[in-house]
Formats: C-alpha cells, structure tokens, sequence
C-alpha cells in the first residue's frame, strides 16, 4: 500500500454524518490533496460497506491516474 499509494502523502481524515435530507449521508475525506465530499443514501446497518466502497473507489483513481515523473 505505501508504494501504490505514495504519491498520496500525508494524513487523511474521515467525517461522516447525517445529511440534511433525510436517509442520506455526507461524507467527507480531507488530506493533502484538498476536501472530497459524497453525498449518498443508504441504511445505518449498510453505512460502513457504503463508506467503505467510496473511499476505496477514490484512493484506486487516484492511484491509477498518477503517472511517475520521468527521470532520464
């Protein structure tokens, strides 16, 4: 993990808190890399799969589109 994720440095933190819609989620990841929110819906016993599946999908796209700088 840290060598895929290297690029990403620094520490993260994870909020997570009711929305103001009924039902609904916010979600938000702050690190180095600025703020990321999410708002999404789903059950309280679903919530942590949910929160889970998101933050995995970020930090593989970040992974997949960092491109190492060229050293020659």
């Amino acid at each position: 993990m840290p060598r895929l994720f290297h690029h990403l440095v620094g520490a993260w933190a994870v909020e997570v808190r009711p929305a103001d819609d009924r039902g609904r989620w916010l979600l938000t990841l702050h690190g180095a890399f600025g703020r990321h929110v999410w708002t999404f819906s789903t059950t309280m016993e679903e919530l942590p799969e949910a929160i889970a599946a998101r933050i995995s999908a970020f930090f593989r796209a970040a992974a997949a589109a960092y491109r190492p700088p060229y050293v020659h």
